[in-house]
């Protein structure tokens, strides 16, 4: 009797779903076929978490690193369910293999359920190289550096620890720079060499101030800087629409980052004040959120708190054109207000003809 064939013998191209120890005796067997890392990573996070708690929770055989009492995972790359990898790891067991031709992140973006590694309260995903508002972890940096051409410094963990001063603090830089060069308060603290695809660490002694970065290319010559700063309290709001103009259609949407900032105009890290929104003009707010995947707050309320700084507040047009304003407060706080613009989109007839007209006029 002729034994069925493997699943991989009518296939065109190998998936992989995790599991970077079977890339290579899958290679060896079928030398000539394509493969692809299908899913990997499922690295959890929290943006804006730095909190470095051990624990283990029922569900699962890992430990993790973070804060089990708010359901949030250190945004460091620390953390992976047992089945999974950390982000650094998923992405060099594929880059290191010549024949893989890539991988697949899960995910881009935090979404509702799948609240791994926690159960209630938490009700988000944690897996996304950014939060469910779009607004980006530490890991996005990190793919930044590994994936970009252009060059990529970024720095961890925020600067605001008042009760930490004199202790050792983690620090991470993702870069894809030759060498990185950090400094407390414009003063060295060394010069190292940045591993490929691999953050680079250093234990700083907290002061507040400013941390800084320099890059440097082969030749020695800066090539990006960075710095994370100690900030005053929140003192006011910053509003930034991703759309200035929208379609006058019903449909069309701005999405308002809001920012809790200090005096100085700095996103306060740490800030968590509620937030209030009203809408003017042709349009209205059908949305709020803040990424945090233990929020229990309405994602259509009129108000929203900031989750380690930020928040979002979601604008529709309605049919008609005009002037469409947001206006954000919170007590204590300097509100803000911005306008976007709906306009009537024309009516492709209308082009053609005014092309037609025009084209007949240069003749």
């Amino acid at each position: 009797m002729v034994p069925p064939p493997l699943l991989t013998e009518v296939l065109d191209v190998q998936g992989f779903n995790y599991h970077p120890e079977s890339y290579d005796d899958a290679h060896r067997k079928f030398p000539k076929m394509p493969m692809v890392a299908t899913e990997i990573a499922a690295a959890v996070n929290t943006r804006g978490n730095y909190e470095r708690e051990k624990f283990t929770v029922p569900k699962d055989m890992a430990e993790y690193r973070g804060n089990l009492a708010q359901c949030h995972v250190a945004a460091y790359d620390f953390n992976a369910p047992y089945w999974a990898e950390t982000a650094q790891t998923a992405w060099q067991e594929v880059i290191k293999r010549p024949w893989m031709a890539g991988g697949f992140v899960w995910s881009g973006f935090d979404y509702r359920g799948e609240p791994t590694p926690f159960t209630w309260p938490a009700v988000n995903s944690s897996y996304a190289i950014m939060d469910s508002c779009g607004f980006p972890k530490d890991s996005y940096y990190y793919y930044q550096s590994c994936w970009s051409e252009k060059p990529v410094l970024h720095l961890l963990p925020h600067w605001n620890w008042p009760d930490k001063v004199g202790q050792d603090i983690e620090v991470w830089c993702y870069s894809n720079c030759k060498q990185v060069e950090l400094f407390l308060n414009g003063q060295s603290l060394g010069k190292k060499s940045m591993p490929q695809y691999s953050p680079l660490e250093w234990q700083v002694k907290y002061a507040p101030g400013t941390l800084g970065a320099i890059g440097y290319d082969d030749s020695g010559k800066v090539t990006t800087r960075a710095r994370v700063e100690t900030t005053g309290q929140p003192a006011a709001i910053a509003l930034e629409p991703n759309a200035a103009t929208l379609a006058a259609d019903g449909s069309d949407i701005s999405l308002v980052t809001v920012k809790i900032t200090d005096a100085k105009g700095r996103i306060v890290p740490v800030a968590t004040n509620k937030v209030s929104f009203s809408v003017t003009g042709p349009g209205k707010l059908i949305g709020v959120g803040n990424g945090d995947p233990s929020c229990h707050e309405s994602d259509k309320g009129t108000e929203r708190s900031a989750f380690n700084g930020l928040c979002l507040a979601i604008v529709q047009s309605s049919g008609a054109p005009g002037k469409i304003t947001i206006h954000a407060e919170s007590p204590g706080l300097r509100s803000a207000s911005v306008s976007v613009r709906a306009r009537r989109e024309r009516n492709p007839a209308d082009i053609i003809s005014s092309e037609i007209e025009a084209f007949n006029r240069a003749k």
